[in-house]
């Protein structure tokens, strides 16, 4: 059985997207993992992600949950933002933190919304307590 590195993320109790993406089943170090992705994210839309397909999927998402305008979420392994953007559509707080530089270059330039930020990070080192409505995860390798 893969044990999950303990991560210091708390939140204010919700999680969307489960815990298993937090888990890494690589050799790979961050460093390592972060310039896979970079090469990758060096391209637009890379993921090839379609709004009228993940738009109602995020809605039902917001709906399930329970998330208001104003309500915070980190977007953990933001890759090139998408996701992050589109709770922000929402009127959620919204913050995606992704290892990958080059797709954090990609997500700000993308992406432009006064609640929407994003940060280069490894979600498994985040010092962040109890600051989050909701964290959301598509993917963390």
């Amino acid at each position: 059985m893969v044990k999950a590195k303990e991560s210091r993320l708390r939140t204010k109790g919700r999680i969307v997207g489960g815990l298993e993406p937090l888990i890494s089943i690589s050799n790979m170090s961050s460093h390592e993992l972060a310039q896979s992705y970079d090469d990758s994210y060096r391209q637009s839309n890379y993921f090839k992600y379609r709004l009228w397909l993940y738009r109602p999927f995020v809605r039902a998402l917001v709906r399930r949950v329970g998330l208001k305008p104003g309500d915070s979420l980190l977007d953990a392994g933001c890759g090139q933002g998408f996701f992050t953007s589109l709770f922000a559509d929402y009127g959620i707080s919204a913050i995606g933190i992704d290892v990958s530089a080059a797709g954090v270059a990609a997500a700000r330039e993308a992406y432009l919304s006064p609640r929407v930020t994003f940060e280069v990070g490894d979600v498994l080192e985040l010092e962040w307590r109890n600051e989050f409505d909701c964290v959301f995860s598509r993917s963390c390798s």
